[in-house]
């Protein structure tokens, strides 16, 4: 979809461009293809007419956010979901320095932490890839608790990359063995997802507001 346009245009059919759907590949594979397409306009522009200026002119794909419900984000950021110390795929909140069971930490917790970063995940997950070759899993497993960065393609990569000599295979199969939105010019996937209101507001704070505040009620 076109972000330039105004939101009752992006609900027409012609403003649509389908690109992918499938049941057995992830939607980081699917992507894979979309970011190829993105990056080839960098390269060469694409060239088209505009009809204000009547000139023609060329133009470059740009990908400004990552819209999604919040699993799908913790994925398009690389993050390894809630139920780990680095709980924010967005910020280092609760997980660089471990949590401990202090009040301080306790209030840390509700504080932003340190802004997660494309460049910083990208060699997160090259470093798991590189453990992988000690054939000593805890270490990887130690760097996902402590970062919050975890991927389904570099968990793929990590369970064939047992033995080191294979990490000179993994070049010749793969040169992106990791997210492929990471590659994106101008993109962060960690800061460019957008805050889904249905499942982390109405869902979320207030579904829960409201069940402590009814809850109690009896009919007396």
């Amino acid at each position: 979809m076109n972000a330039n346009l105004p939101d009752q245009l992006l609900q027409q059919e012609y403003f649509v461009w389908f690109v992918s759907t499938s049941q057995n590949a992830s939607a980081l594979e699917q992507l894979q293809v979309i970011t190829n397409q993105v990056s080839t306009t960098h390269v060469k522009s694409v060239q088209t007419y505009n009809a204000i200026t009547q000139h023609s002119c060329s133009f470059q794909l740009c990908i400004p956010d990552l819209p999604a419900d919040n699993p799908q984000q913790a994925k398009e950021a690389s993050h390894i979901g809630h139920q780990r110390n680095c709980k924010c795929c967005e910020c280092m909140a609760g997980g660089e320095n471990g949590f401990c069971i202090t009040l301080d930490s306790y209030y840390e917790l509700y504080e932003a932490g340190k802004p997660h970063n494309v460049k910083e995940i990208k060699a997160c997950m090259l470093e798991q890839i590189h453990l992988a070759t000690f054939e000593v899993e805890s270490k990887v497993k130690a760097l996902q608790m402590k970062t919050g960065t975890k991927n389904k393609i570099v968990q793929h990569w990590i369970a064939l990359l047992i033995p080191s000599e294979l990490l000179d295979w993994l070049g010749s199969q793969i040169s992106q063995p990791y997210n492929p939105l990471l590659d994106i010019e101008f993109l962060d996937p960690s800061q460019d997802t957008l805050a889904e209101i249905l499942h982390m507001i109405l869902l979320g704070i207030k579904k829960y507001a409201w069940h402590d505040l009814h809850s109690s009620w009896t009919l007396a």
